[in-house]
């Protein structure tokens, strides 16, 4: 029995490092949709905007990926937008192709000026052609309240790809997204 038990837990454990999240570490770009220059170059209100990008280094810090759904990490303002156009887009590069089946989006609702919208999700192997992965409008209240937590999980039958492209769009007038996770194997 002792043998049995120790054995399914191995067999657990090695089918866990075969499947999993494989957003760790990867590179990603950030594309915002149409915001205020004045508004990102404001000492106090640009600090609340896209705080993932370090622009002195141009680099991004990985808070779109650490696994933290509450901090803020690619924040923008629409205000006077049509909403058509109010969107974040981020293409995450994943290093190398894998099976992807499951594709969660997190984004913190401060009060009802961030609402999330719409999304979809969309896979290339080369980065040039995309095709839809899934798409949706659906947000749960995520684990925790803090910030109002917003998740959306969409999942499909495992499709091979290396480049994942999230897009997502605002509902009222900011737009916070604070964590993407890939997942398969």
């Amino acid at each position: 029995m002792k043998k049995s038990i120790i054995a399914i837990a191995v067999l657990t454990a090695i089918i866990s490092l075969n499947a999993g999240e494989l957003i760790k570490p990867v590179s990603y770009q950030v594309f915002p949709g149409n915001w205020y220059k004045a508004l990102l170059n404001d000492k106090n209100l640009g600090k609340g905007i896209d705080p993932d990008l370090d622009r002195t280094a141009n680099k991004r810090k990985g808070m779109l990926t650490d696994g933290k759904i509450f901090q803020r990490a690619a924040c923008y303002n629409y205000h006077g937008t049509v909403e058509a156009q109010r969107f974040i887009t981020v293409v995450v590069d994943l290093g190398k192709e894998y099976a992807v089946d499951k594709v969660a989006i997190s984004a913190v609702e401060n009060n009802s000026g961030y609402k999330p919208g719409k999304y979809t999700v969309e896979i290339s192997s080369d980065n040039m052609v995309f095709k839809p992965f899934a798409e949706g409008d659906k947000w749960e209240k995520g684990a925790t309240d803090k910030h109002y937590t917003r998740v959306a999980e969409v999942t499909a039958n495992p499709e091979k790809c290396r480049y994942v492209r999230v897009k997502v769009w605002a509902k009222a007038a900011w737009l916070n997204l604070s964590e993407i996770g890939v997942y398969g194997k």
